[in-house]
């Protein structure tokens, strides 16, 4: 019996189906890998040397950015703020002296505004070896003594102890940035232990003043003017939200150690993001004077950063939309319900990664 050869057709009809089938899988692993590359680098991102931060959050509302940049959030209950507080053992004899128990926690109190709006996270930061902070038992005493303070305010207590950072507050402050950041705060606050809060509302008067940023809401920085020294423009402490740390990576540029970041942060937003009170006060007591010896290779190099910040700025600004902002909701009474107060109403802000 003689067998039927396939026809030529046949074998051509049969070869390009098999040729469409392959190119269906390629296409669809292609789409696989490409979303899980996506995915990946949308939730990491590096600081100070690469360190990769997980994405984490329950709270994400959409997108606001193009799909070559982290994602900004902004809650829908309450807005958080972070208190970046760094503090080292100075003249004090005990732990019971401490200037943040003395001057900084109890004017904090008599100066953040009433539950329901706002929630304060104290992100404490000393050195390792700290001959009063790195000690169990006096960092009891200090969390017994904010617990008693604080009863009834929204307001937490959070210790870092970091290695590296004696004589460079600086990068405690990048350290602690990072560390709120992953918790999912929206704005930052950077003080030292010995400040003492003067005006009321401050909460209010700086989060609307980076709301109100019409080039771009979030961006910027703004802050309280010094007692010690009202007449300048200097910013000693800066309050910035989620977008600050979007743009730069960190709160301030790693290069400093002490000295001269106040004079970036405040030269790399002027004028046009600059947001200076001259009705809210602060007083930088200096208990403790100074408590490390003042890095002046900072100022060498302030001028080429201000100019990389700059452009860093407007690198941001060309790479993104400009989100809609509803207006700051008000609360009358801190009993009331909460009402929805966000930045971004359908925005998310797990972008610093």
């Amino acid at each position: 019996m003689e067998l039927k050869r396939p026809s030529t057709s046949s074998v051509s009809v049969t070869g390009r189906w098999r040729g469409v089938l392959l190119c269906v899988i390629v296409l669809t692993l292609i789409f696989v890998v490409q979303m899980l590359f996506v995915q990946f680098r949308g939730g990491f991102g590096s600081f100070l040397g690469g360190e990769s931060l997980a994405r984490t959050s329950s709270r994400m509302h959409g997108v606001y950015s193009s799909h070559n940049m982290s994602l900004l959030k902004f809650p829908s209950s309450d807005i958080s703020v972070a208190l970046l507080v760094t503090a080292r053992a100075g003249l004090e004899k005990s732990v019971s002296q401490v200037p943040f128990l003395q001057v900084c926690l109890p004017s904090l109190l008599k100066t953040i505004e009433p539950r329901g709006r706002y929630v304060y996270s104290i992100y404490f930061g000393f050195d390792l070896d700290d001959p009063i902070y790195d000690n169990t038992t006096n960092l009891d005493y200090i969390r017994d003594s904010f617990d008693d303070l604080s009863r009834g305010y929204s307001l937490s207590l959070k210790f870092f102890r970091y290695n590296g950072t004696r004589g460079k507050p600086v990068w405690a402050w990048n350290r602690l940035a990072r560390a709120a950041y992953r918790d999912d705060a929206d704005y930052f606050y950077q003080v030292n232990d010995d400040v003492k809060f003067v005006s009321n509302n401050w909460t209010t008067k700086f989060v609307h003043a980076l709301r109100s940023n019409k080039v771009f809401p979030g961006l910027g920085v703004t802050g309280p003017c010094d007692l010690g020294n009202p007449a300048r423009l200097l910013l000693t402490q800066s309050f910035v939200s989620r977008v600050h740390l979007d743009v730069f990576r960190h709160f301030y540029p790693p290069l400093f150690r002490n000295w001269f970041s106040d004079d970036w942060i405040t030269q790399v937003y002027h004028p046009e993001h600059l947001f200076k009170f001259s009705t809210v006060y602060v007083n930088n007591t200096l208990v403790q004077s100074t408590r490390y010896d003042i890095d002046y290779a900072g100022e060498k190099v302030l001028k080429t950063l201000v100019s990389d910040g700059r452009a860093s700025i407007e690198e941001f600004l060309q790479s993104n939309p400009i989100p809609i902002v509803p207006p700051l909701l008000a609360i009358k009474n801190g009993n009331e319900k909460k009402k929805k107060s966000i930045l971004f109403p359908e925005k998310d802000k797990t972008r610093w990664r």
